[in-house]
């Protein structure tokens, strides 16, 4: 079978057919993620006596600062913001321990 030179000059550009996908928008699960990471709320006090995290922040800083945090566009981004807020320390003092096999020492220490 040999093939003719009309048979070569079929149409090179052939088009392919789009594959059918399900919709990404409208769905159950699509909206319940959407509000889920949109509902975030102040819980109860705390009483950490080291931060005083209600007693330094106002109710009104503290609104603030959820208001932005659920008009965040998504988790990534909520979780990129808090994870930009802490910081990172060299530990300032060691302390003798005694001697084990595998010691683990903190190489640095994280304040928010």
């Amino acid at each position: 079978m040999l093939m003719s030179s009309e048979d070569s000059e079929e149409d090179p550009c052939v088009l392919l057919q789009p594959t059918k996908k399900r919709k990404k928008t409208g769905r159950l699960s699509e909206v319940s993620k959407r509000i889920r990471h949109q509902s975030l709320y102040t819980g109860d006090p705390c009483n950490c006596k080291r931060f005083k995290c209600f007693t330094e922040i106002t109710p009104e800083e503290r609104k603030k600062i959820i208001t932005d945090l659920n008009l965040m566009s998504g988790y990534n981004e909520q979780y990129a913001h808090l994870s930009g807020l802490i910081s990172i320390h060299e530990v300032a003092q060691r302390r003798p321990r005694p001697e084990s096999e595998n010691p683990n020492p903190n190489d640095c220490t994280y304040s928010y």
